[in-house]
């Protein structure tokens, strides 16, 4: 049992390598804030890479350069191997492909821990939204005979335990829970203490993710106001949309458990739920006419539409991804599938084009601007914003492709709007466009400031809601304290 000065948990630490004559470094945009998103990259080719480099400085070497993706490296206590989070082969299952990997620095194949498969049978989930099941970088004992690790049962995210032969480098047993409570239990960090105790260096954390409202004049990206919170519950609120009319707002909140789709009447503060299958939700979108709504369903990832008033969802794309957009006569949607790449659904139909793609590349959220003729997108691998005219025909080829600050429009379509930490703070940017060529016009100015360390913009999951008058977009609010722990093996 864990001992420690009181209830909270404990919650490790990244370690650095520190001491060892190379460095190991992940490249790709693996996210994963608590409550959503990330994961994707994990079955893009080359979505997620791990190099080594001298401490000293020199070409970095990368790991496993054969792996779809490699991600979360963390150094072997004897400093001779590295144990990460991969995918081995892009036609498996991600189940059986996905794992946490051990491969040693100078040659030889890496070995698949077994570790997923003994979390996914205690039933553990982690922050990616795509593979929940996937659990982020642990941390080694000193002895090199267990590894430990955060994760969620129920309710709780807590630090648990699993044995690991330092010969086989397979997991051995079933998970062991460390500790128990309410708090966000993270990132432990081990080391020894005298006669044989293992140290813990862990945050306890409370976390709560709300929606707030932004009073703005869109088109000027002028802020006009104060800002309000709309939502104020123990669960998560995130992924806002406005009505048409601005009066009414769809999002997802954890607060009666599962992910659901909530709305809320701005006007009387009311609001329900308007799901009740327990499937996590993503990204609800409201219909041009605000008769309907739209929304995506993990881990099938199918998309469905329900009436605004509450009904039963009908499924209307099999495996697509999410959907993130409508065009403005509600004939079709567009959205994004898993491996990136940009769709349009005609919904009389069910016909689906793809329109957008990049090998090797995961494209995401794409936007049409109100008159129908743009389409801002993201190239999750790259990092960057792109606007391209729009087209029902079929494939947009990467020569029409501009350049662009954020994918979040304007009203009138000449501004787009991002979350960067170009300033050092995540904070909410505004970028000019030529009416006509869609290209920028001068520098990215400041909208909104968040220099704070309490409340937060996640510049990897931020969802803007644009309305004729107000911004939405989720805050987290996260306190807490780094704790010591201790235990005997």
């Amino acid at each position: 049992m864990l001992s420690r000065p009181s209830a909270a948990r404990p919650e490790s630490l990244h370690r650095k390598g520190g001491g060892r004559s190379s460095l190991p470094m992940a490249t790709g945009s693996l996210i994963g804030s608590g409550h959503h998103s990330g994961g994707p990259q994990l079955s893009v080719p080359g979505g997620a890479r791990i190099y080594v480099v001298a401490a000293a400085g020199g070409t970095p070497s990368q790991i496993q350069p054969d792996f779809v993706a490699a991600a979360y490296p963390i150094w072997s206590p004897d400093g001779k191997h590295l144990l990460f989070l991969g995918n081995w082969d892009a036609k498996l299952p991600p189940e059986e492909a996905i794992d946490w990997w051990v491969t040693p620095l100078v040659s030889g194949p890496a070995i698949k821990t077994g570790a997923l498969e003994a979390t996914r049978n205690a039933n553990l989930s982690g922050p990616l939204q795509v593979y929940p099941w996937a659990l982020l970088a642990p941390t080694w004992q000193p002895q090199s005979d267990s590894l430990v690790f955060s994760a969620r049962s129920g309710d709780t995210t807590s630090l648990w335990r699993i044995g690991i032969s330092p010969q086989t480098w397979k997991v051995t047993g079933a998970p062991q829970r460390l500790t128990s409570g309410t708090m966000l239990e993270e990132t432990p960090s081990a080391a020894s203490g005298p006669g044989g105790i293992v140290r813990l260096a862990l945050a306890s954390l409370t976390e709560n993710l709300d929606i707030w409202s932004l009073p703005i004049e869109p088109n000027q990206g002028r802020v006009t106001g104060e800002l309000k919170r709309l939502t104020q519950d123990t669960g998560a609120d995130f992924h806002p949309a406005l009505s048409p009319d601005g009066s009414k707002m769809v999002w997802v909140s954890s607060r009666s458990g599962p992910q659901e789709i909530w709305i809320k009447d701005l006007r009387t503060g009311e609001d329900s739920a308007l799901t009740a299958t327990r499937a996590i939700k993503y990204g609800p979108r409201f219909s041009p006419d605000g008769s309907k709504v739209t929304f995506a369903e993990s881990p099938a990832w199918n998309v469905y539409i329900m009436p605004s008033t509450g009904g039963t969802p009908e499924m209307i794309c099999e495996g697509c991804g999410q959907l993130t957009g409508w065009t403005s006569d509600g004939k079709y949607v567009l959205g994004n599938d898993l491996p990136g790449r940009v769709w349009l659904l005609e919904l009389a139909s069910r016909r689906r084009t793809d329109l957008l793609a990049r090998p090797g590349h995961r494209l995401c959220c794409p936007s049409l601007s109100p008159d129908d003729h743009w389409i801002t997108f993201y190239d999750n691998n790259s990092g960057r914003a792109y606007m391209v005219p729009f087209r029902a025909e079929g494939a947009i080829g990467e020569s029409a492709w501009i350049g662009v600050d954020g994918g979040f429009r304007s009203p009138d379509g000449k501004l787009t709007y991002t979350v960067s930490v170009r300033d050092g703070f995540s904070c909410i940017w505004a970028q000019r466009h030529d009416p006509a060529t869609k290209r920028p016009v001068g520098a990215p100015f400041a909208v909104f400031h968040s220099h704070n360390a309490r409340f937060l913009l996640d510049p990897t999951e931020v969802s803007l809601a644009i309305g004729r008058d107000k911004m939405l977009f989720s805050l987290g609010e996260r306190t807490g304290n780094i704790w010591m722990a201790e235990f005997k093996p």
